[in-house]
């Protein structure tokens, strides 16, 4: 990253056709992520089809009822909030996860 600005001083510069402007290299990490996430909810619920949520893999388990979640997480791995509609991912103590759609 240091020597990206070096050769190209650009940081808290208008470049086009970006329409965000960050003053840090966090700032457009940030946005970066967040439009991500935005844009694949976008896809979610724009795009036709017969879609539906499956777990991205789960791994047998001898007694299933025993898992427990451990966390939730969005699809670029930060901890879930539960505040917008999004795809979230269930991690389990026994090494399963399952992808599911929130809606708020």
């Amino acid at each position: 990253q240091q020597r990206n600005f070096q050769q190209w001083p650009t940081l808290g510069t208008y470049v086009w056709p970006n329409y965000y402007v960050g003053s840090t290299y966090q700032d457009e990490l940030n946005f970066f992520k967040t439009w991500i996430g935005d844009r694949l909810i976008w896809l979610d619920n724009n795009l036709g089809g017969n879609c539906y949520v499956q777990p991205l893999f789960v791994l047998d388990s001898q007694n299933p009822a025993d898992r427990k979640l451990l966390k939730v997480v969005d699809l670029l791995g930060r901890e879930f909030s539960f505040q917008t509609t999004q795809m979230c991912i269930y991690i389990y103590n026994d090494g399963s996860v399952e992808r599911k759609l929130f809606r708020k």
